[in-house]
């Protein structure tokens, strides 16, 4: 994302993971869309690309409560909120009223907002960069194909991070 650049894995790893974390789902697929794409990528520009290779699909964005928060900093929201639907998940420290209130705010303005009855996850994924960083256990807030992944990246930024010391002496 345009807003998210530092500390990010590169985008195929990141796909990487998303294939393995929902690899035994059921119904669930990977859409490389923004992986093939260069440039700057908005959502705005992936949803018009989707339902031009999918005209009959509707289209749903899941996304936490922190982000229904955010909304109004996307570009081109009015057409984003025309092109989806959303599903919205609580994220820790978010009151289901405050949720509620908001969701209201953006329904006034043509956006369809429902919600995830799920299991509150009290997790995401800048806590869980987080965590990579100060090297904190992490591998519980994972499918364990995932925290393959991440480790072996925080292994190599470890050894990456003593080449570029021993260089500099």
């Amino acid at each position: 994302p345009p807003h998210k650049r530092e500390g990010l894995a590169d985008k195929f790893d990141r796909l990487r993971m998303v294939e393995l974390a929902v690899a035994h789902e059921a119904g669930m697929a990977v859409c490389r869309e923004e992986i093939d794409r260069g440039g700057v990528i908005y959502t705005v520009d992936t949803l018009a690309a989707l339902q031009s290779k999918m005209p009959d699909c509707s289209l749903t964005y899941l996304i936490g409560a922190d982000t229904l928060r955010a909304l109004g900093t996307w570009r081109r929201v009015e057409t984003v909120i025309e092109r989806c639907k959303f599903l919205v998940m609580m994220r820790e420290g978010e009151t289901r009223e405050e949720v509620i209130r908001l969701a209201g705010l953006w329904a006034s303005r043509g956006a369809q907002i429902d919600f995830l009855d799920a299991r509150k996850m009290d997790i995401s994924s800048t806590q869980i960069r987080e965590y990579i960083r100060k090297n904190q256990p992490f591998e519980r807030l994972v499918p364990e194909a995932v925290a393959e992944v991440l480790e072996s990246a925080r292994r190599a930024r470890r050894e990456a991070e003593r080449f570029e010391e021993a260089r500099a002496r």
